[in-house]
């Protein structure tokens, strides 16, 4: 017979459940409340083990969902880690207790850092089929069709991606990227230029949209391509205000010295 733990529940600030996904009243276990010190950085394995003993008492859907989405989270956890082994235990995990698009999503995640790229292809395929509205899935199959210079699908995909969530501007900067291989720099300066414009006008008007600086960075390329290296210059200062980044300062040394600026682009090759 198994042994059953003492649970507590340990009431969240409202804005803290919201942020972090979690029940108001969270489920731990009595012997974990000494791993707790702080609200804000619940450890993973804490909430785990909580929700897993309360979902063993009382198998109904509210916990379920927690419990799924927990096991998700941990996955990623292990994927960024490369422990894909126990990153697969837990995408068992969830899948035995509730099959959805999103199992295929993150095995295609997993495949595809195992370098299975044509089961990943599938797996993403068969998440959309589950949920064709899913941003993210269109987004990350663009980028396996994009390493596999399938750019037409990658296009259709990522222009998916940004008509479903037009605040999701990693698509857009990705369909510039595209016409960057078709060495069609106009259509490329267009699309950059618009990503940021996009978050630049949010910014403005209160809107809270992340910032890219990449979008910066590839446009500076742009210009560096077509010879313009005022407009290069200027871009990747503007790019750098927002953060200062290796690759954006070497650009701008080469933009510099390209220039006739040698002393500042060797200013800038010191930071580095």
């Amino acid at each position: 017979m198994n042994k059953i733990k003492a649970i507590v529940y340990l009431p969240l600030k409202p804005e803290v459940a919201k942020r972090l996904n979690l029940p108001l009243k969270l489920p731990i276990l009595a012997e974990d409340l000494v791993l707790i010190t702080d609200q804000n950085n619940i450890p993973l394995d804490v909430i785990l083990r909580g929700l897993e003993e309360q979902y063993s008492l009382e198998k109904d859907n509210y916990w379920l969902s927690y419990l799924v989405y927990f096991y998700y989270e941990r996955f990623k956890q292990l994927l960024n880690a490369r422990k894909y082994d126990d990153a697969s235990t837990y995408l068992e995990k969830a899948k035995t207790l509730s099959y959805d698009y999103r199992y295929h999503f993150y095995n295609a995640l997993l495949q595809t850092r195992l370098e299975n790229y044509d089961i990943a292809e599938i797996e993403f395929k068969q998440a959309l089929a589950l949920n064709p509205d899913f941003p993210l899935a269109h987004y990350e199959l663009g980028n396996l069709l994009f390493s596999k210079q399938d750019y037409d699908e990658a296009l259709e995909e990522y222009t998916k991606a940004y008509q479903l969530e037009p605040d999701f501007l990693l698509p857009l900067m990705r369909v510039g990227d595209i016409y960057v291989e078709l060495s069609q720099l106009d259509d490329a300066e267009l699309v950059y230029k618009t990503v940021i414009q996009r978050f630049t006008a949010a910014s403005k008007e209160g809107f809270q949209i992340e910032p890219l600086p990449e979008a910066y960075l590839r446009l500076g390329v742009v210009y560096n391509l077509r010879n313009q290296y005022e407009k290069a210059e200027a871009t990747f200062k503007e790019g750098l205000k927002i953060e200062k980044r290796s690759e954006m300062l070497y650009n701008l040394a080469h933009t510099l010295a390209r220039l006739g600026k040698h002393f500042d682009a060797s200013n800038v090759l010191y930071e580095l």
